[in-house]
């Protein structure tokens, strides 16, 4: 796994700032971080959006005047961090608590429990800062632990809420699905702040497992705006990035542009990430006469380059919570069609600074890089518009001070 990091914004706070806020915060600065990096089973890849949260709020909460020790499961993604802070304020341990298929924490056996309050207490840490992951059931015995120790707990769950949450009446009275809802509100019940990145995953977490909706907040994800990638193009670049699998639609924007390439010869999709669908995709597109046009580069670790190469990003995710890539594409100035998953539709307006398209609609999809092409002044137009919205709403320093306070416990105004 890559351990580059995406740029940092600049100091989360003048130094004045960030003085009185450690001051402030002397109870709650020592952070305990959870997390788990299992690498893919095609092999390594670019950090993902919850790596990238990640090491972003650790940096936040360091600049904050916190000290971390993180305890992970996986690949070592902090090195980057280690390296710019030091062993003093940055600790790192490879615990191994939970395997590739996130099983390991998420009992309730006392043994376990007993375990990780021993490992807790032995790190004299009054905040326990977890990054979520099975729908908020991965770290359950962690959490369950540190509320016994009486420690703070804030966990953020990136994800949308598993499938089996939403079956209905029937579905909801099956014990096996009633044991997977208990355990998310188990985990939930045990923390003092949950935090989400969009307000309609909130919502349903809330309404699906009825968790504590005074705990459930919102924080967007965050970005940097960036200088606007160089105009040398025909308008008619079509991109996807991310991983190439089904949950991401990968399939849906092939067959969406094999519809509208006949009329516009000049048109190309690049695919930037890799995945289990990359031959298929690649085996489709040269059926469809393709080959040249459609483009599957793998990971691109220079932004700069991958963001200057495209005039329109798609994402025809079936599932998502807030995307990253669509987040980065409109702070390059990037157009964006998106389909109404998550937060999707609280990221991209439709009409406005992208295009946003029902889920699993090929022809809708279709339609929007249709108008997208037709008219790239357009399309630059939203792209710049996507650009103003990412600067007024979806800050990244406002992002990661919000995070801090929500960690440390401290009020919004302080920050």
């Amino acid at each position: 796994m890559s351990t580059a990091v995406q740029p940092i914004c600049p100091q989360v706070l003048p130094r004045s700032q960030r003085v009185a806020l450690a001051s402030r915060c002397a109870v709650a600065r020592r952070v305990v971080v959870l997390a788990v990096h299992h690498e893919d089973s095609i092999g390594p890849r670019l950090l993902g959006g919850a790596e990238k949260y990640l090491l972003n709020t650790i940096d936040a909460l360091l600049e904050a005047g916190a000290s971390v020790q993180v305890a992970f499961s996986g690949a070592n993604i902090y090195l980057p961090l280690l390296s710019h802070w030091g062993p003093f304020r940055l600790r790192v341990e490879n615990v191994n608590w939970i395997d590739a298929e996130l099983h390991g924490d998420d009992v309730d056996d006392p043994a376990t429990i007993t375990a990780r309050m021993d490992w807790l207490a032995s790190t004299q840490a009054a905040t326990v800062f977890v990054v979520q992951q099975a729908s908020g059931a991965a770290f359950r015995a962690s959490i369950i632990a540190a509320r016994f120790l009486g420690l703070r707990v804030v966990q953020s769950i990136r994800q949308p809420p598993s499938p089996l949450a939403g079956a209905g009446l029937l579905g909801s009275l099956a014990p096996w699905r009633r044991r997977a809802m208990a355990r998310v509100r188990t985990a939930a019940g045990a923390c003092d702040a949950i935090i989400f990145n969009s307000q309609r995953v909130r919502d349903e977490y809330v309404h699906m497992y009825r968790l504590p909706a005074r705990r459930c907040r919102v924080i967007h994800n965050g970005e940097c705006v960036r200088p606007q990638p160089p105009v040398a193009s025909n308008g008619r670049r079509l991109a996807v990035v991310g991983r190439l699998t089904h949950a991401k639609g990968a399939d849906l924007a092939l067959d969406a542009f094999k519809q509208i390439a006949g009329r516009y010869p000049d048109a190309t999709l690049t695919y930037f990430g890799d995945g289990p669908l990359r031959a298929d995709l690649a085996a489709r597109a040269s059926d469809a006469g393709l080959s040249t046009r459609v483009n599957l580069v793998g990971y691109e670790s220079n932004r700069d380059r991958m963001y200057a190469s495209m005039d329109v990003c798609v994402l025809a995710s079936r599932r998502e919570s807030m995307s990253n890539a669509t987040l980065e594409a409109m702070a390059w100035g990037i157009a964006c069609i998106t389909t109404d998953v998550g937060g999707q539709s609280e990221l991209v307006d439709a009409g406005t600074t992208g295009w946003v398209t029902p889920p699993d609609d090929v022809v809708a999809l279709a339609v929007a890089m249709d108008e997208a092409l037709a008219d790239p002044r357009q399309a630059a137009e939203r792209g710049e518009a996507a650009r103003r919205q990412v600067a007024a709403n979806f800050e990244r320093n406002r992002q990661r001070r919000l995070t801090v306070a929500c960690v440390l416990g401290l009020p919004d105004s302080i920050v």
